[in-house]
């Protein structure tokens, strides 16, 4: 996997149940609606990261002529703003989450 991403959805998917048990704690009519509400919060943090994971693994492995000049902006934008690596670090450790 690209930067670890099945690690990082391992916590997030630990960090998930966590929160729907405590939840069932204290609303035990919920018990039946676990997996139901555990797919639903997750399925689109694993798709995305799926999505991305995915297309940088094409981006930065073709060699197209095409996508050259946009990996190199790329590359330097990460390379030269705090910003952007602060936000792409964020998104690929935390991801997206509907809790």
């Amino acid at each position: 996997p690209v930067g670890g991403q099945g690690l990082n959805l391992c916590w997030r998917d630990i960090r998930t149940l966590t929160s729907l048990i405590k939840l069932l704690d204290k609303r035990t009519y919920l018990k039946n609606y676990i997996p139901n509400l555990y797919f639903i919060s997750r399925i689109v943090d694993v798709y995305i990261i799926g999505f991305l994971t995915d297309f940088l693994v094409r981006f930065y492995s073709n060699r197209h002529l095409l996508l050259i000049t946009p990996r190199y902006i790329a590359i330097k934008a990460l390379q030269y703003s705090n910003l952007a690596r602060k936000l792409v670090l964020y998104l690929m450790t935390n991801g997206i989450s509907l809790l």
